[in-house]
């Protein structure tokens, strides 16, 4: 029975984890995005004229 608690733990721990570092990751990206809009309006007109030019 303590195996399956202290299983359990650690699964909940490493998804904490792994949350808390895909939160702090968006945030980091979001600032980079919001500190230089130019490039990210550049990026997605590309990709706007891309799915254009494909259909």
């Amino acid at each position: 029975m303590r195996n399956t608690s202290q299983l359990s733990q650690f699964i909940g721990v490493s998804l904490g984890i792994a949350a808390a570092l895909s939160f702090l990751i968006g945030l980091y990206l979001g600032f980079k995005g919001h500190s230089d809009p130019r490039t990210n309006i550049d990026k997605t007109q590309g990709e706007v004229a891309t799915v254009i030019n494909q259909s």
